[in-house]
C-alpha cells in the first residue's frame, strides 16, 4: 500500500469517526428532551440502556414518530429533471358530453396570460379534435418536456375564436384551488395543506364555486400531509356550527395542551360536502375531514386515511444535529381517536392518476375515477 493510499484509509477512518462520535450526543440530553417533552410517559432508564446500545435507532422503540436528522441534512427538493419533464401551462379540463371545457385556469400561467377561462369550450389540441383525443393524449399534451408548445383552438364563453400557442413552463398549484362541475351544481375544491396563510386561499375558492352556483361541494384532501394548528383551527371555524369545540390538542405537558373553539357559526356549515381521502390524508387534514363529518353528515370517499395525528417538535442537540419526537396528539370535536385513519363511508380502490399524489394536477379532471366515484352522493 503507497503513502498515498494509506494516507486515504486514515482519512477515511477519521470520517468515520467524526460521524460515529456526532451520531451520538450523550444520553443525558436524550433523557432531557423525552422527559421533558414526550407526549407519553417513557421509561428513562430503560431509554438510556436501549440508547447507548443502539444510538438513534433505539428512538423509534419509544416514538414511533421520533426521527434523526444530522447537521449537515438538508430537505429533498424535486429534481431539474423533475421539473423539466413535469411542466404546463396552467389548464384544467373536464370532458362532457364529448365536449372538453376549461374548468380552472391558474392565475399566471400560460393559459390566463392567453385569455383562457373557465367556461371556455377547447375544440382542438394541437390540432386535433378535443373529441378525438383519449384522456392520456390530453394529459401529454397539456403536461411534458419544459418548453414545449402546446396549441389551444376553442370558443370562448362571450363566443369569440381562441387560437393560443402556450409554452410549457408552468409547474404546480396553489395550495388551494377549485372549479365547478359543468352540467352541475357541484363544486369541487382541492385543499394541499393547512400551512400558513392557506385561509385565504381556501376562502377564495370555496367562495368562487359558491357564487358560481354550486349547492354542494367536493373537498379533495388527498396527499394534504401539512400544516399549522393555529391556521387549522381558523380554516374548521369556516365550516363549524359555533358554540363549542373544533379541536383540541392533547399531551401529559400542560404547554402542548389546547383546545380551540368557534363562537360562531361558520359561513360553510350545512352545505352538503364530500371528502376525498387517501392514504396520504394525514394529520390535520384527518382531523378537518373528521370534523366536518360529525358537525353535518360528511361523506367520506376513498382509502382510509393515515391514521397519523401526532404533533410533532424538533430538539437541536449541542453538536447541531436534531431529534424529533411526538410533543402531543390531535383530536376532533368528538375526541375520538383517529390512530387507525379514518375509515370512508365508500371505499374506493382508484388508480393513482396524475395529479392525484403529486405536486402537479390532473389536467383532465374528469378522468379521475374518485371524483366521479363522489357524484352519487351528492
Amino acid at each position: 500500500m503507497n503513502f498515498k493510499s494509506i494516507s486515504s484509509f486514515f482519512f477515511i477512518l477519521l470520517a468515520i469517526f467524526a460521524v460515529s462520535c456526532s451520531r451520538k450526543p450523550d444520553s443525558t440530553e436524550i433523557v432531557e428532551i423525552f422527559d421533558r417533552h414526550s407526549y407519553e410517559q417513557v421509561n428513562l432508564a430503560n431509554l438510556i440502556k436501549q440508547y447507548e446500545k443502539n444510538g438513534f435507532d433505539a428512538l423509534s422503540a419509544f416514538d414511533e414518530k421520533a426521527a434523526y436528522y444530522p447537521k449537515s441534512w438538508l430537505p429533498s427538493i424535486p429534481s431539474k429533471d423533475d421539473e423539466k419533464n413535469n411542466a404546463g401551462v396552467g389548464l384544467i379540463l373536464w370532458r362532457s358530453h364529448a365536449k372538453l371545457y376549461a374548468v380552472s385556469v391558474f392565475r399566471g400561467s400560460p393559459a390566463y396570460e392567453a385569455g383562457i377561462r373557465a367556461g371556455d369550450l377547447i375544440t382542438h389540441i394541437n390540432d386535433i379534435e378535443a373529441s378525438h383525443l383519449s384522456d392520456d393524449k390530453i394529459q401529454d399534451a397539456i403536461y411534458g418536456a419544459q418548453g414545449a408548445i402546446c396549441r389551444i383552438r376553442g370558443i370562448s364563453r362571450n363566443g369569440a375564436q381562441i387560437r393560443a400557442s402556450l409554452r410549457r413552463d408552468f409547474g404546480g398549484m396553489p395550495i388551494a384551488w377549485g372549479f365547478n362541475i359543468p352540467g352541475t351544481r357541484t363544486g369541487y375544491v382541492r385543499i394541499i395543506s393547512f400551512t400558513k396563510k392557506s385561509t385565504s386561499l381556501i376562502r377564495s375558492a370555496m367562495n368562487d364555486v359558491l357564487d358560481n352556483g354550486a349547492s354542494n361541494v367536493i373537498i379533495d384532501l388527498r396527499g394534504n400531509r401539512a400544516g399549522s394548528l393555529a391556521e387549522l383551527s381558523t380554516v374548521l371555524s369556516y365550516f363549524a356550527p359555533g358554540g363549542g369545540r373544533l379541536f383540541s390538542s392533547a399531551s401529559r405537558h400542560k404547554g402542548y395542551s389546547m383546545t380551540f373553539f368557534s363562537r360562531l357559526r361558520g359561513s360553510y356549515f350545512g352545505i352538503p360536502f364530500t371528502v376525498l381521502t387517501d392514504h396520504n390524508t394525514s394529520s390535520r387534514s384527518e382531523i378537518f375531514a373528521q370534523a366536518l363529518k360529525e358537525w353535518g353528515g360528511t361523506v367520506i370517499v376513498g382509502s382510509q386515511t393515515a391514521g397519523n395525528t401526532a404533533v410533532t417538535r424538533g430538539f437541536t442537540l449541542k453538536n447541531g444535529d436534531v431529534v424529533r419526537i411526538t410533543v402531543a396528539k390531535l383530536f376532533p370535536p368528538s375526541n375520538k381517536d383517529l390512530d387507525e385513519g379514518i375509515v370512508p363511508d365508500m371505499p374506493v380502490k382508484a388508480a393513482i392518476i396524475p395529479g392525484a399524489d403529486v405536486e402537479y394536477p390532473s389536467a383532465l379532471a374528469s378522468s379521475d375515477i374518485l371524483l366521479n366515484k363522489a357524484f352519487p352522493n351528492l
